[in-house]
């Protein structure tokens, strides 16, 4: 009778400490969606850990970034409303968190991306490991460093209309693939972020293509350097690369 007691009593604790454990949990893991603005909409995530919250009417995902706390930043993803449509990545910087964002100017790569980026469930979490199919070339440093001033000062960009009809910009293509050329950039602070840009074709001209809004419909351009472009138009003729399919 005494083990049978001592038995229930353990079982009853037991159940107690779980429910305790889901509770904080709970609690450690809720946020606030009016908490958090969207840093750069070109800014990703390598990888998360889980899904947080999501919010069906706002077309809102929520998920906690690996090795970040989520009152720094967190990773979403937002569905624009509209039949089809796919959803974009986003990272969101909780208000009253005062960090700030550096580029990782020692280790910027081109790569090949998966260009339809029609991801689903779980394969939001290993994001980059999804997004990008294969690195080419790590970019010298001292590119980097023009391309990261430009984007931190803003003032280089050109819009679409800056470009002529037949000077519009394309992408540029890996042969009977979706697949096309971007940069990635490494945020210092964390490991899990980075900053990346499709490389497009205009004209004679390759441009980055960065987004201006959420839904990633708005674009601008940053023309690249001679020194950026001849090593771009190096890998497009390694790899025949083209802005046709």
């Amino acid at each position: 009778m005494k083990k049978c007691w001592l038995r229930i009593v353990c079982i009853s604790l037991g159940a107690v400490l779980l429910l305790w454990v889901l509770v904080c949990c709970s609690i450690h893991m809720y946020i606030n969606p009016d908490n958090y603005t969207v840093v750069d909409y070109n800014l990703v995530w390598t990888e998360c850990d889980r899904e947080i919250k999501s919010t069906f009417l706002s077309g809102y995902s929520y998920y906690k970034i690996k090795d970040i706390p989520f009152h720094e930043y967190v990773a979403c993803t937002y569905r624009p409303f509209g039949k089809g449509i796919i959803p974009v990545p986003l990272v969101a910087k909780r208000n009253d968190f005062e960090g700030t964002l550096s580029f990782d100017t020692s280790a910027a790569m081109l790569c090949i991306a998966d260009g339809l980026g029609d991801f689903e469930g779980d394969e939001w979490l290993a994001l980059r490991e999804n997004m990008v199919k294969k690195e080419i070339r790590r970019v010298d440093p001292a590119i980097t460093e023009q391309i990261a001033r430009c984007i931190t000062e803003g003032e280089d960009y050109v819009l679409y209309g800056y470009f002529e009809k037949d000077e519009r910009p394309q992408y540029l293509f890996c042969e009977g693939t979706y697949d096309w050329l971007m940069l990635q950039i490494p945020i210092r602070e964390y490991d899990s972020l980075i900053w990346v840009a499709d490389i497009m074709k205009a004209g004679d001209r390759y441009v980055l293509s960065v987004y201006s809004e959420k839904e990633h419909r708005g674009h601008k351009y940053l023309i690249c350097s001679d020194e950026f472009a001849a090593l771009i138009h190096e890998i497009v003729v390694e790899h025949g690369l083209s802005p046709t399919r």
